[in-house]
């Protein structure tokens, strides 16, 4: 198991795609901060702090850490490695839970990058720290940490699923990507008005919850979208197990 592990942390950091959207993410910090800096000033404009650039960061790097996990995690089926690796793992269980363990790994590293540029050009540009508040941030940053979690481990299960590094990518913007995802639910949404159904998919979605967490979330929004991520994480990675076929790993 934790051979496997190491081995995913030796492949990540040698992918160059882990480091360019490490700086994108560092660079959506930048250029947010750059953007509330020079914007021009109508005289009603509220102060622009960290959090706020972060909050924006975040949104806009979700996307970016889906494209991420649908190249790692779809690296092994692209490349016919995962149907000579059953030797070295003993269940479909342990080999999803190394991918996910580096997945874990990369995206605390990422948020940090991500929240290091953020402090540092709205410290130098805008208002800095004004208004931080440690505790609410460390929960934000954990729940937001989650429902990450949740999405990889959905992406994966695409990946296993459709057997298809192009469709999982696909799926992965159109459920990250802030206007298609409004498109993509709207439609679902249509589809089950029109079977009578009332369901708010708000509820169960991972991605509705991440577009929707901010650093000012109630907590019982935090823990609504801690809920969805862990029930995602579950649900998903047992369905992983069953989507990888016999012939990959008994």
């Amino acid at each position: 198991m934790f051979g496997n592990i190491n081995l995913d942390m030796f492949v990540m950091r040698k992918k160059k795609s882990a480091y360019i959207i490490a700086v994108l993410m560092f660079g959506t910090a930048v250029l947010f901060s750059l953007v509330s800096r020079f914007a021009p000033d109508d005289g009603g404009n509220v102060p622009v702090t960290f959090m706020d650039i972060f909050d924006s960061s975040m949104h806009l790097s979700f996307m970016l850490l889906g494209i991420f996990y649908v190249m790692f995690l779809g690296s092994d089926i692209k490349d016919g490695y995962i149907k000579n690796i059953a030797g070295s793992v003993r269940s479909r269980m342990g080999y999803i839970f190394s991918k996910l363990t580096a997945i874990a790994v990369y995206t605390i590293i990422a948020i940090a990058v991500t929240a290091v540029g953020s402090f540092a050009f709205s410290a130098l540009l805008l208002d800095g720290a004004k208004g931080f508040e440690a505790m609410q941030f460390c929960k934000y940053l954990g729940t937001m940490f989650i429902l990450l979690m949740g999405f990889a481990a959905l992406v994966s299960f695409f990946i296993f699923f459709f057997r298809s590094t192009t469709v999982s990518m696909v799926m992965s913007i159109i459920i990250s990507g802030y206007v298609l995802n409004n498109l993509f639910y709207q439609l679902i949404e249509m589809l089950l008005k029109k079977l009578k159904i009332d369901f708010d998919l708000g509820y169960i979605s991972v991605s509705k919850q991440m577009l929707a967490l901010n650093a000012e979330s109630a907590d019982k929004e935090l823990f609504t979208a801690c809920a969805v991520g862990i029930g995602y994480i579950v649900v998903f990675t047992f369905l992983n197990k069953i989507a990888m076929s016999k012939k990959d790993i008994a």
